[in-house]
């Protein structure tokens, strides 16, 4: 985890949508009797865990180097892509959010591509969220047990690595004193604290899909359908996980749209 600031070089970004991004609007069907199942047993767990195949892509085949023939079938949904390396074999998820803050795409076990970081907003509507490059060099407060998270990350206080501030972002100047924010454990292998309502549902869910602590827990104001809202935001190894505090159960926590962002960055406009 890159905890100090620093520059990032002028590149020409290409567009590479035309090709090789999917072009369907919607999954027909999930690709694999495996990636249903999966889906089936994940839903059961809680809403939303990887959305509809309403809003899925179809099946594809992305390059993997250990896979049979050098590239295996995956599937974005919403939020996260499955993946099949080897038929028979287990449904993954990839590490997602890493290759998204990083920019090193994983082509294989131990092949990567280093690209330049998402230019893509982790939460929220796209003109006031922080982007994934963002909260990769963030500084962050040491965690610490019990601590009440009171770390703000904002466009108008943070800014964008020089590029100009979005109209309409938020600054949070008091964050809310809401226990669901103290972090209850720290996970050793990343050094990073995991807030009590985020370490909830990760247990609850699986730690094989949500990974990691890959920050600290912070509170950003953002703008859903129009509308400022003050959320929890903590990002993992697989997945960025928010909690609001005005919603419903049980949708206080949920997954971000990382199957979304993640296709975004790799067959979008954030090219290598």
């Amino acid at each position: 985890m890159m905890m100090g600031r620093f520059s990032v070089p002028v590149v020409t970004v290409a567009l590479v949508a035309l090709l090789a991004a999917p072009t369907a609007l919607a999954a027909a069907q999930f690709a694999s009797p495996a990636f249903a199942q999966r889906w089936q047993q994940d839903e059961a767990k809680t809403p939303n865990f990887w959305g509809p195949l309403a809003t899925a892509l179809d099946g594809q085949q992305e390059p993997y180097k250990e896979a049979p023939g050098g590239s295996r079938l995956v599937q974005y949904f919403d939020k996260g892509r499955m993946e099949l390396t080897n038929p028979g074999g287990p449904v993954t998820s990839g590490l997602l959010v890493t290759e998204l803050m990083t920019g090193r795409a994983q082509f294989g076990d131990g092949t990567f591509d280093q690209r330049v970081p998402a230019a893509v907003p982790v939460a929220g509507d796209p003109d006031t969220a922080l982007y994934y490059r963002d909260i990769a060099i963030a500084s962050y407060t040491k965690p610490q047990i019990g601590q009440l998270t009171q770390t703000v990350l904002n466009v108008t206080s943070y800014g964008r690595l020089g590029a100009p501030v979005p109209a309409g972002a938020i600054p949070v100047s008091n964050p809310p004193s809401d226990p669901a924010a103290i972090i209850t454990t720290i996970d050793p292998q990343t050094g990073h604290g995991v807030a009590q309502t985020f370490e909830s549902f990760r247990a609850r869910v699986g730690l094989d899909v949500v990974g990691l602590a890959v920050t600290e827990p912070f509170w950003t104001t953002v703008r859903i359908a129009g509308q400022p809202q003050t959320v929890l935001v903590e990002a993992f190894e697989r997945r960025v996980l928010t909690y609001n505090p005005a919603n419903p159960e049980p949708f206080k926590v949920e997954f971000g749209n990382v199957g979304q962002h993640y296709n975004r960055w790799r067959y979008g406009t954030v090219g290598p």
